[in-house]
Parts: C-alpha cells; structure tokens; sequence
C-alpha cells in the first residue's frame, strides 16, 4: 500500500501531463548497450534491454526532479523495437505522462536515433515511492 505521501507525490506530478513531452534526456550508445550476440558477429547496436535500461534511467531522472526526497520504481513496461541504433550514435528519449493512478504512473516514451528516426517506443508504469521503503 503506498504511504500518504507517496500518492500526494503523485497527484502533484498530474500536471506534467498537460502538453508535449515533460522529459528529454540524451544518451550515446556505447559498447555495453550493443546486443551481445550481435556484436560477436561484427554487428554493434543498441540492444533492447539496454533500450529499455535508457528509458528507466531518463524518466526516473526527469520524475526525480519533482519528487522532493522521492523517487519511482518501474513495475510495467511494454517495448517496442523498431530499428537500430549503431555504438558511438546519441539517442535522445522523450517521455510523456499519461495519467496517474494512486502511486502509480502511466507513461509513454519514444527513443529518437540519429537523423530523428525513431527507435523504440516503450508504454511504463512506475511507483513512486520512499526510498526508505526499499531497503
């Protein structure tokens, strides 16, 4: 059950739903993203789960910002990979809020590569919560 400061939290986050994304972060793909049974066949890109590692680092960074002694844990994740990103190329992440339930956040981000071809897309659901409670 989350604590009563873990939903007000929450509910003040409701507000960064209105409008374009509330965070963009950019990150460059390095040799520990690459998709391990590709790069041993001389093919180095960003792997999905690396993908998806990008979009949990950009969103709790962003959410992190207005959660004062807070933070979020990912619970739910829907990923989509569309195309490749090669090591050594910056993709930048979007995200947006969608809706808020309880503790729970609703959000949406795409994952842009090189020239704005969009990568990935990824439906999440985070928590926020204590961090206290975690240990």
């Amino acid at each position: 059950m989350p604590t009563q400061r873990e939903l007000e939290a929450a509910s003040r986050l409701a507000s960064l739903a209105v409008g374009g994304p509330f965070c963009v972060r950019e990150f460059e793909v390095d040799e520990s993203h690459a998709a391990g049974h590709l790069a041993s066949r001389g093919v180095k890109v960003l792997s999905t789960p690396c993908m998806l590692l990008l979009v949990e680092r950009g969103l709790r960074e962003c959410l992190d910002e207005h959660l004062e002694g807070l933070t979020t844990v990912g619970v739910r994740a829907d990923v989509r990979h569309h195309r490749p990103a090669p090591v050594g190329s910056r993709v930048r992440v979007e995200g947006w809020l969608l809706s808020v339930r309880g503790a729970r956040l609703l959000l949406y981000a795409r994952v842009l590569g090189p020239r704005g071809a969009l990568v990935g897309e990824v439906v999440h659901e985070r928590a926020v919560v204590e961090p206290e409670r975690l240990a």
